[in-house]
């Protein structure tokens, strides 16, 4: 077995993972993941949508990046030391193929997130 096949093995049994215990949560457009300066206090799959990770102030936005479908949200220090995040994670845009019977899933983004 290569280097290359044990790492997806890896990323395929984390993913798991959050599937199977994280909380499947929905984000309208625009409302936060997580805050900057605040702790984070769980780690993030996104199933479906795209994220911008921000830093800011009272006047200005920065994007730090953008996390789509299959990413992980979140900051390491910021949720096992429990710093203070020097960023904010916003959801972005709206996905309409939720596959939901709830008439408002169209206006939300599907994360799993496990809390630590």
């Amino acid at each position: 077995m290569n280097q290359m096949q044990i790492q997806t093995d890896d990323w395929t049994r984390i993913i798991k993972i959050f599937q199977s215990k994280g909380k499947l949560v929905k984000f309208r457009k625009k409302e936060f993941y997580a805050k900057q300066n605040e702790a984070f206090d769980s780690i993030g799959y996104v199933k479906k949508g795209a994220f911008k990770l921000v830093y800011h102030n009272e006047k200005r936005e920065w994007i730090k990046s953008f996390l789509f479908e299959g990413a992980f949200l979140g900051s390491i220090p910021s949720t096992f030391q429990k710093q203070p995040s020097t960023y904010s994670i916003i959801q972005q845009i709206r996905h309409k193929t939720l596959p939901t019977g709830d008439k408002n899933s169209h206006k939300g983004m599907v994360v799993f997130h496990c809390l630590f």
